[in-house]
C-alpha cells in the first residue's frame, strides 16, 4: 500500500489502483470522465458565489446556501446524485432583505427557473383562499417540472401554538418527499417570524439583558426555538439548512441604491441612451434609503421611491425634446429637479 501510495502523485489514480482491480477500474475511469463532461463544469459555485455577490449585499451565508443547494440540484437533474440529498432550506429574516430577490438573481445569473408561492393566500386550514394545490400545480406548470419553487411567507401557513400540523401543510410536506414527481425541483422555505423573535426576546431578556436597538435574533436562533414556538416538529424535521439573513443597515441599502444593476443605475442608462443625463445628489440618496431602512418592506421601498421621483421627469421628458440633463437635489428638506435644455431655451427650476 505504501508503495502504491508513493508511485501516484494523482489520489484518484491511487484509489483507482487499490479499490478498484483490473475490470472495475475501467468503470471508475468512465466516472471521472463523465465527472469531466457534466454540470461539474457548467455550475463553477465559486464562480457563481462571486456574481451574486455583485447584486446581493450583506448576504454571504445565504449566497453560499444557495449556490450549494443549485450544485446539487444540477447534479440530480444529470442523474448523477440521488435526489434524496436535495436540501431543504428555510431562510428566516426581516421582510426586505432578499429571502427571495437572492433566488431571482440566481434564476437570472444562471438561467434556472424560479417560482416563488405566496403562502398568504393560504389558508392554514386551506376552507377559504387558495388551495395550496392548485398553486403547486401551476408553479410546476411555469417550471415545467425543473427548477426551483420557493414557498414564500410560510410561517403565515403554519400554526403556532399547539404544535398541530395545519390541513394544508400536510400535502406540502408530502410533496417535499417525493422525489419521483419533483425529482427536478428543489424547494426553499421563507418567512419572517415574527413570533419566534418575540420569543427569544423574552428568551434572552434577563441572563442577558438584550435591548431592542442591539438584539438580533439571527445570533441565537436554533430549530428548537421554533419548535417551542409552536411549529409542528414534521415540519421542521425536514428542513435541512436554516439561513439567519442580516439585518440591512443605511450602507448596506446606499450600496444596493448604487451597484450598477439596481433602478437607479437603469434610469440612468435609459435617460443616457436617449441623450439625457440623470444626476441625482447623494442628499436625495441618504433620504431613499432613510426610507427603506424605517420601512417595512426594507429594500422593496428603494424603487418604488426612485419610480415615484422619477414620475415628473418622465412626463417632462415625454413632452420635450430640448432636454439634455436632470439634476434632483435637496432644497429644505424637499426634493427639486433641475432641468437644462440645449441652447434653444433656458434653464428651468421645478419644485
Amino acid at each position: 500500500m505504501e508503495n502504491k501510495t508513493n508511485d501516484k502523485n494523482n489520489i484518484e489514480d491511487f484509489l483507482g489502483s487499490v479499490f478498484f482491480e483490473d475490470d472495475t477500474k475501467d468503470v471508475f475511469e468512465e466516472s471521472r470522465r463523465r465527472l469531466r463532461e457534466i454540470s461539474v463544469d457548467r455550475f463553477n459555485v465559486c464562480e457563481f458565489k462571486k456574481r451574486m455577490k455583485t447584486s446581493i449585499v450583506h448576504q454571504d451565508d445565504y449566497i453560499n446556501e444557495i449556490a450549494n443547494a443549485l450544485y446539487i440540484l444540477i447534479q440530480v437533474q444529470d442523474e448523477q446524485i440521488d435526489p434524496s440529498l436535495k436540501p431543504v432550506i428555510l431562510a428566516v429574516g426581516p421582510s426586505g432583505c432578499g429571502k427571495t430577490y437572492s433566488w431571482q438573481v440566481a434564476a437570472k445569473k444562471m438561467g434556472v427557473k424560479v417560482e416563488i408561492l405566496d403562502c398568504s393566500q393560504v389558508t392554514p386550514k386551506g376552507y377559504k383562499g387558495k388551495e395550496l394545490s392548485d398553486l403547486l400545480r401551476v408553479s410546476m406548470e411555469a417550471l415545467n417540472n425543473k427548477g426551483v419553487i420557493i414557498i414564500d411567507e410560510v410561517d403565515k401557513l403554519l400554526e403556532f401554538g399547539d404544535g398541530q400540523i395545519p390541513t394544508s401543510l400536510y400535502e406540502l410536506l408530502r410533496v417535499i418527499e417525493d422525489t419521483e414527481t419533483y425529482k427536478d425541483v428543489l424547494f426553499a422555505f421563507t418567512g419572517s417570524f415574527m413570533i419566534v423573535e418575540k420569543y427569544l426576546k423574552k428568551k434572552y431578556s434577563n441572563p442577558y439583558n438584550f435591548t431592542e436597538k442591539k438584539f438580533n435574533m439571527y445570533d441565537h436562533l436554533e430549530i428548537d426555538d421554533f419548535i417551542h414556538c409552536g411549529v409542528p416538529v414534521e415540519f421542521m424535521g425536514r428542513i435541512t439548512n436554516i439561513v439567519r439573513l442580516n439585518a440591512l443597515t443605511m450602507d448596506d441599502y446606499m450600496d444596493m441604491l448604487n451597484k450598477d444593476n439596481s433602478a437607479l443605475h437603469l434610469y440612468k442608462q435609459h435617460f443616457l441612451e436617449h441623450g439625457i443625463k440623470l444626476d441625482f445628489d447623494e442628499e436625495v440618496k441618504r433620504e431613499i434609503v432613510k426610507k427603506s431602512l424605517n420601512s417595512c418592506i426594507g429594500g422593496r421601498i428603494i424603487k418604488n421611491e426612485l419610480t415615484r421621483l422619477m414620475m415628473p421627469v418622465i412626463e417632462k421628458v415625454s413632452s420635450c425634446k430640448e432636454l439634455s440633463s436632470v439634476h434632483i437635489f435637496m432644497k429644505e428638506h424637499r426634493v427639486e429637479y433641475k432641468f437644462e435644455y440645449f441652447e434653444s431655451k433656458q434653464d428651468e427650476i421645478e419644485f
